[in-house]
């Protein structure tokens, strides 16, 4: 299958969303390596997070858009009843993540109306923690619903 043929695709695998998932996390590790960086020169420090944190953005856009249209949640939700809430859940968080995002690249300004680089990591950080307890709650549900298909049911 090519990857043109995707969109053809009536359900996106469990595989092509564990893979998207390494991406978000290769997002949040050179997130967490950067803020971890101590630098005299802010500037430079504060234009690096920007092209980051802009990128990440637009990964997590695809990545919520992916999860959203392709399908597989929604079949998790029918053969797994008892997983719905909890896929409603996460789809619920998608905006409050891109919102945590968007407030901190405005946030990147050197003017009156940004923030220290102290906060700038404080969010930056918590950022990283709540896109890990989402992409972790998204891939417990995909385990649970692996277990109903492959030990749970008899």
């Amino acid at each position: 299958m090519g990857a043109n043929e995707q969109a053809d695709s009536p359900t996106i695998s469990r595989e092509e969303i564990l893979e998207d998932h390494r991406h978000v996390r290769a997002s949040l590790e050179d997130l967490e390596k950067h803020i971890g960086q101590e630098t005299a020169d802010e500037g430079p420090w504060r234009d690096h997070l920007k092209g980051l944190l802009s990128d990440f953005e637009e990964r997590l856009k695809k990545h919520f858009k992916f999860e959203e249209e392709g399908g597989l949640f929604e079949q998790l939700k029918e053969e797994a009843p008892r997983l719905a809430n909890r896929v409603d859940k996460i789809f619920a968080d998608h905006p409050a993540i891109l919102a945590q995002l968007q407030k901190l690249s405005g946030g990147l300004s050197t003017g009156p109306s940004g923030m220290s680089m102290s906060v700038l990591i404080e969010e930056t950080s918590k950022l990283i923690t709540h896109v890990r307890e989402h992409e972790a709650e998204e891939n417990d549900i995909m385990m649970g619903a692996l277990w109903d298909d492959v030990g749970g049911r008899g």
